[in-house]
This record gives C-alpha cells, structure tokens and sequence, in this order.
C-alpha cells in the first residue's frame, strides 16, 4: 500500500480472518475494510443474532475470537462447519450448496440466527439464492467489504 498512496482511494482485505487488517489501517489514511468485521457490522445493522458458516473446523475458535476482538462477540449465535474442504473453492458445487443449506436451516431454527455468514467467497454467487432458501439474509465478506469500503470513500472519512 505504501507504494501505492495517492493511487487508491480505500482497500478491501480479501481474507475470511482480515489478516493484515490493523496493519494496513496504520500504514495509510485510507479506508480499509475486512471481511469478517465488515459482515458482522452488517448483521449488526439487519438486527439480531448471526450465525458464521465455515469450511474448517480448526477455525471456529479464530472466527469466535475475530468476533471479539471487534467488539461483536454478542451478535454470534454460532460459528458452524458446513463442509471441510481446501484451496478456496469446495469439489462439488452442489454438494457445498445443499450443505450451506442445511447448515443454515439448523442455525435459524437451532441457534435462532437472524442472518448468515457465509466464511470465504465459494458462495458469493449465490447469497440470493440461499436467503431465499433458507428464509434470512445470508451475507458474504467481500461484497459487504466493498460497499463498506465505497461507502467510507464517499463519506470522505
């Protein structure tokens, strides 16, 4: 980013566990938005408990802690594995699909979640589609990062 200043008007970090993002708000006066902070600021905004969808059991500590850190630990009604999978994308698309289903019936009825996180991008396609699925808004980081982010732009802050 340093080598970039003036060049850019707000960044997005494109990771599920916003590495770097403290890191790269010091370093510019730019807007800089995460993934995961940016959907639970909009499930904060939906009302009422969120659920997290992941692929990896190994972080749903990381997820439960990021929550925190934010000062948003509150809004999780539950961090829940859908499907263990690596390299970003799931084998079966189908599959990844009716899992995230599933998994987002149980923490709506289950855990009484009012939105979804969908962890990663594997989804982002079809966050429509499973709202109207499941019956909540299903949220994914990187578009909710950068609306976040054009927003901040906007409002010059």
């Amino acid at each position: 980013m340093e080598n970039n200043e003036g060049g850019f008007d707000g960044a997005v970090i494109c990771s599920s566990s916003d590495s770097g993002l403290a890191a790269a708000r010091a370093a510019c006066d730019k807007p800089v938005t995460g993934m995961t902070e940016s959907t639970l600021l909009v499930s904060v905004m939906l009302g009422g408990p969120t659920s997290i969808l992941i692929n990896h059991e190994a972080a749903i500590s990381g997820m439960r802690a990021r929550a925190e850190s934010y000062g948003l630990g509150h809004q999780l009604a539950s961090v829940r594995v859908v499907m263990e999978f690596d390299g970003g994308f799931p084998p079966d698309k189908d599959a990844y699909k009716n899992s995230l289903i599933q998994a987002g019936i149980k923490a709506k009825t289950e855990d009484g979640a009012a939105s979804l996180i969908i962890g990663g991008s594997a989804a982002s396609a079809i966050t429509a589609e499973l709202s109207a699925e499941i019956g909540i808004p299903v949220l994914e980081g990187i578009s909710c990062a950068v609306k976040l982010a054009e927003s901040l732009v906007r409002l010059e802050v």
